[in-house]
């Protein structure tokens, strides 16, 4: 919906009083502490649910890289964070590209959720009785795991034998022998 508001308003650059119902509504959405932001096409947070991060530069942060290097509007996610601001734990970023009228990248809509929000969705995920889903990010760094023991958002993936199979043959799946 906010890709779709950004060309009727007139993309990253509009007032901000043609975001702020479109930024509320979407807001009232999430299911955690996170913000909800638009990003113009040099990086620069133009809008957010968080007012203390306008004005702030994601020029050179992954989703931006990849709003400005891809094609189409498919769903990104971003590398996790532990915020400045409230060091409670990591926030994955996800985001969108804004395309304006004409097709060209005008910027991308930003969302940030911490991992435990997602704990519901893959406790009902049937990995069996040992079984356990890990997602990983691209660049190899864990994004949430369940069963959850442990807090493992942000770590390094790469010496999990998971992401190692996923990485080797696509499968992202290891079968332990049954002891």
């Amino acid at each position: 919906q906010l890709a779709l508001r950004s060309r009727r308003v007139g993309g990253p650059k509009a007032p901000a009083e043609e975001w702020a119902p479109s930024l509320a509504s979407a807001k009232a959405g999430l299911t955690s502490d996170g913000a909800i932001s638009i990003v113009d096409r040099d990086g620069v947070i133009r809008h957010s649910t968080n007012a203390a991060i306008i004005g702030e530069s994601r020029r050179g942060e992954i989703l931006h890289v990849a709003a400005l290097r891809g094609q189409g509007e498919e769903l990104m996610v971003g590398t996790p964070f532990v915020p400045g601001s409230d060091p409670r734990g990591f926030i994955i970023p996800i985001g969108r590209r804004l395309l304006g009228r004409d097709g060209s990248v005008e910027g991308l809509v930003a969302a940030s959720f911490l991992p435990w929000t997602t704990h519901s969705f893959f406790r009902a995920v049937d990995a069996g009785q040992r079984g356990i889903v890990w997602v990983f990010h691209e660049s190899g760094v864990v994004l949430f795991r369940e069963p959850s023991g442990t807090t493992n958002s942000g770590t390094p993936g790469s010496p999990n034998r998971i992401f190692q199979a996923a990485s080797h043959d696509g499968s992202g799946v290891l079968e332990a022998p049954v002891e």
